[in-house]
């Protein structure tokens, strides 16, 4: 039975090696490393954030959700001059404007905890890279009555420019108008 136990101990042993150079080969393929970083918020709507687009920069702004028509089932909305928010990551100050988050101009993406704070309905918020279209997947959803509800992110950035963002977020809400302040703190990123 002994000698068993350690077969079977041994095959694990083994499966988890294989397992860890087949992760690692696949992320040296990709060619991008992550790099975490003290949490570090660089949003928080119920501030000014001096280095975020404007009015954002100068003024408490909080998030108004979009809604649908109730007669349509999936809608992915106007784009509002205020929401979606886009947002600065790569070199940036924190929301308060000082200190950095430390993510370098290369980072292809950043991990990081999400929270939306005083909302008053039920709704969503997306997150996705500057470049590409919006995405069908809720990166947080918002229960009804919640005065917080935070989640962790892995979110892509699209290509650098300093006169762009480098990420957009969108709270949506299926019943009615509604609001909500975003915090956003880096966790971390990915890069060559």
């Amino acid at each position: 039975m002994e000698t068993k136990r350690r077969a079977i101990g041994l095959t694990g042993i083994l499966a988890a090696a294989f397992a860890a150079v087949i992760v690692s080969e696949s992320a040296e393929a990709q060619g991008y490393q992550y790099y975490a970083v003290t949490p570090c918020r660089i949003v928080d709507t119920r501030y000014p954030n001096p280095f975020q687009p404007p009015p954002r920069n100068t003024t408490p702004t909080v998030i108004t959700a979009l809604y649908p028509p109730t007669s349509e089932t999936w809608w992915p909305g106007p784009y509002d001059a205020l929401n979606p928010v886009g947002i600065k990551v790569r070199l940036a100050p924190l929301y308060d404007g000082t200190g950095n988050c430390g993510v370098p101009s290369t980072a292809a993406a950043v991990s990081v905890n999400a929270s939306m704070v005083n909302g008053n309905t039920l709704g969503y918020f997306n997150m996705w890279p500057s470049n590409a279209a919006f995405p069908t997947v809720a990166t947080m959803i918002v229960g009804q009555g919640e005065t917080v509800t935070s989640n962790g992110a892995i979110v892509p950035l699209g290509p650098y420019s300093t006169g762009n963002p480098d990420m957009y977020v969108r709270y949506s809400t299926g019943q009615k108008p509604g609001s909500a302040h975003l915090t956003l703190d880096i966790t971390g990123y990915f890069a060559p």
